[in-house]
């Protein structure tokens, strides 16, 4: 209860906040979250249960994963974690509809599933650069709106024009700075 449940937006970035304790779990209006730089390492149980966040930036924090709870968060239209460490989407992001922006370079993602971005038809941009992604594994081919894609600095060793077939919608590809042979 410390936050009114009033708030549509909520600006905590550049702090030293550890753990939200919960303080956001009431916020049912708030649509825009920004917790960037500061030293959260996790965002379990913190999220609004009303799912009505559009936008979140939690870049330049400690997260390893994403929370399960995103994955009901059909309205988020932005969406940013780069420099964490963040492993794996775990499908969190497959009925994302509404997802447009997508920043997570600088993280340790190592893989991206197949369906990890399936029901993503909203999604333009995204910036997966300084990873260690091995493979795309046709995971782009569902982002029917695709326009900008930055997956450089990664460990791709191969690389076939079937992963973007179809995404007509593409002017920018970055994959420089990868293993393709």
């Amino acid at each position: 209860g410390a936050f009114p449940t009033s708030l549509v937006t909520l600006h905590l970035g550049r702090n030293q906040i550890e753990n939200l304790n919960s303080t956001l779990r009431h916020l049912d209006k708030l649509e825009s979250l920004f917790i960037n730089m500061n030293r959260i390492s996790s965002l379990d149980d913190e999220l609004p249960e009303s799912n009505r966040l559009k936008l979140i930036m939690a870049q330049n924090n400690r997260l390893e994963r994403l929370p399960e709870s995103m994955r009901y968060m059909h309205k988020l239209e932005n969406l940013h974690v780069q420099h964490n460490l963040i492993r794996t989407f775990d499908g969190i992001f497959k009925h994302a509809r509404n997802l447009n922006e997508f920043h997570a370079f600088n993280n340790e993602i190592e893989y991206l599933r197949q369906d990890d971005f399936l029901e993503c038809k909203m999604l333009e941009d995204i910036d997966f650069s300084v990873n260690h992604i091995k493979s795309l594994n046709s995971s782009l081919l569902p982002l029917s709106r695709l326009y900008r894609a930055n997956i450089s600095f990664n460990e791709i060793e191969e690389f076939s024009m079937n992963e973007i077939r179809g995404l007509v919608m593409l002017r920018t590809l970055m994959l420089n700075n990868n293993k393709i042979k």
